[in-house]
């Protein structure tokens, strides 16, 4: 979804519109909100590894 977030951003009837992006980990504290202008501001991403999660779920559903 987030790169869908990027591809419409680039649109030119989202062009104007501010973008702010958003990141949460979970420390000994609590939940921390990570957030930043753009993807590439957030250094705690865990897509890829979210994505390969999700492919495998799905994939042993098929078994």
């Amino acid at each position: 979804m987030l790169r869908e977030l990027e591809i419409l951003t680039q649109q030119k009837a989202f062009k104007k519109i501010p973008q702010r992006y958003f990141a949460l980990t979970v420390s000994d504290d609590g939940v921390v909100v990570e957030q930043g202008d753009s993807v590439e501001d957030l250094q705690t991403l865990v897509m890829l590894d979210e994505e390969l999660a999700q492919s495998d779920r799905f994939m042993d559903l098929e078994a």
